[in-house]
């Protein structure tokens, strides 16, 4: 009888001491929760379903930031931008260069308006693109990041993801992927446009997944990546 006690007893505290070391696992959990929680219920000041705003019939391109200020709403004691001004002309490629935290990836997340500036004016073609269509306004937009992700799909449906308003044909795809300079590497492919890219694109190299989104482009294209990666797609280049 006195093993059976003292076995229960032994086996009870061990689950106790188990239970016991999850402690700061579990303040920690319940935080990042509360946290998540306040995230979720946080409204955004910008509609993405908005469906006011003006559509501009033609696009030229032409993009100008004007006298913008901005800090994070995270961190607003922090300064991105200050009395940014910069003009960025159609057909010409415009670069931002600079350290981590100098306000080039803030300056995209302006244009593509996930956040307002403070101060100033972010317009295309001479339009505040506060008084445009915040769908459409992203819609005619191509961003090809750092790490391109594709989805589980065909070159050609990758390419035609790139625009949503119309069915788009061969021809506008292979259009496409000739400007972006991959067609000759799509069609000496085993099956052509209708390759799988595999999950994220796990089939094609860093470079070849940066042109496919290159093609997938709309009318203001944005590329955002390191001078490691830029140095990588020159020397697949050549």
């Amino acid at each position: 009888m006195n093993i059976r006690v003292f076995a229960v007893i032994t086996f009870a505290m061990l689950a106790v001491g188990r239970s016991m070391a999850m402690i700061p696992d579990y303040s920690k959990g319940k935080k990042a929760a509360l946290r998540i929680i306040k995230l979720n219920k946080r409204q955004s000041q910008i509609d993405p379903h908005d469906s006011s705003g003006i559509i501009l019939k033609d696009v030229i391109g032409d993009i100008e930031f004007r006298d913008v200020r901005f800090r994070y709403p995270s961190r607003p004691t922090l300064r991105i931008l200050k009395d940014f001004s910069v003009t960025c002309r159609s057909g010409e490629t415009t670069a931002f260069v600079g350290p981590s935290g100098s306000g080039k990836s803030t300056s995209i997340a302006l244009l593509q308006r996930f956040y307002d500036p403070i101060k100033g004016k972010v317009l295309l073609d001479g339009h505040d693109i506060k008084i445009l269509n915040i769908e459409w306004l992203r819609s005619i937009m191509g961003l090809v990041q750092q790490e391109p992700i594709l989805f589980n799909l065909s070159i050609r449906d990758n390419i035609a993801y790139g625009n949503n308003s119309k069915e788009v044909s061969q021809e506008d795809i292979e259009k496409a992927a000739r400007m972006a300079n991959i067609h000759e590497l799509i069609i000496s492919l085993p099956s052509g446009y209708q390759t799988l890219c595999g999950a994220k694109g796990s089939q094609l190299s860093g470079g070849q997944k940066q042109r496919s989104d290159i093609s997938s482009s709309s009318d203001l294209f944005l590329l955002k990546f390191g001078f490691l990666s830029f140095e990588k797609l020159q020397l697949h280049e050549h």
